[in-house]
């Protein structure tokens, strides 16, 4: 009691027990002379128990205890002859048996108890409110990293439908007739000079006119100017004309007959960054 009211203090003078409780009891019947039955007859029931205990703390070692308790059992336990007739107010009625012990307790070594060190709260809110914090930006960023693979989704479409336009615009102005002139873009992913399998096809086009019209043809490299340097740029758009050139030689087309040009990001010839990363098949 007195550490649940005061705090635990391991030196502390004198400590306070409380208890209840409960136990089974037997008590021998004795006629009106005070003098036990021959038959040796018991009383026995359950009873009930409650007290304190003191304890005084002498040193580390050693301590005075005292016990002050109260048992509580019927009346007729209590050692009354058989042949009382007792009321029944009284025979059923609460007898109290008190006692008071005294006694010694010793410790051994490695006695001495580490008190519990309570937990800071404040330091515990903090970090829960810290952790709930950081869950609430995640959460945030996941939402913004959602908008911006949209918009980059969004911007992807826009950029395949433009090539599309672009292929379906140059198959539709191909013709194998001398006097008509052909233009073909070829387009590349950021960064890339690698001809795609779909610019193939297109490329194979070209290379059937150039055989047909025995006319010569000039392919120009390009690069946007918003990603790269002005060195890196030109050599990637000089590598991007020579792979659509190597591209057209593939295709049973004579290398004179094909000239490379390249300009690097100084120009773009077209309105959308993505749109100038492209080679362009001239007549």
């Amino acid at each position: 009691m007195t550490n649940w009211i005061c705090g635990y203090k391991v030196d502390r003078f004198y400590n306070a027990i409380f208890f209840i409780g409960g136990g089974y009891a037997q008590s021998q019947l004795k006629d009106d002379y005070n003098t036990a039955l021959d038959d040796g007859e018991w009383n026995r029931e359950l009873m009930g128990s409650f007290g304190l205990i003191n304890r005084f703390r002498l040193c580390d070692a050693w301590s005075i205890n005292l016990e002050l308790r109260d048992n509580i059992v019927r009346n007729a336990f209590s050692n009354y002859s058989r042949n009382i007739n007792l009321p029944a107010s009284t025979e059923y009625g609460a007898a109290n048996i008190f006692s008071a012990t005294a006694g010694l307790t010793y410790r051994f070594k490695n006695r001495n108890f580490n008190a519990y060190e309570p937990i800071d709260k404040a330091a515990y809110d903090n970090r829960i409110s810290s952790l709930e914090k950081d869950l609430q930006d995640t959460k945030d960023q996941n939402e913004e990293y959602k908008k911006q693979v949209e918009k980059y989704k969004k911007a992807l479409d826009e950029e395949t439908k433009a090539k599309n336009d672009a292929l379906a615009k140059a198959a539709k102005n191909n013709d194998k007739t001398a006097d008509t002139d052909v233009s073909l873009s070829i387009f590349f992913p950021l960064g890339s000079s690698e001809v795609s399998e779909s610019n193939k096809v297109n490329i194979k086009y070209i290379a059937d006119i150039i055989k047909t019209t025995n006319k010569k043809f000039t392919v120009t490299g390009y690069a946007d100017k918003e990603t790269g340097t002005e060195d890196f740029n030109l050599k990637l758009s000089q590598s991007r004309a020579e792979a659509v050139r190597d591209a057209i030689v593939a295709e049973g087309v004579d290398a004179n007959m094909i000239t490379v040009d390249y300009k690097g990001c100084s120009v773009q010839p077209f309105e959308k960054a993505f749109l100038n990363r492209v080679a362009i098949i001239t007549k």
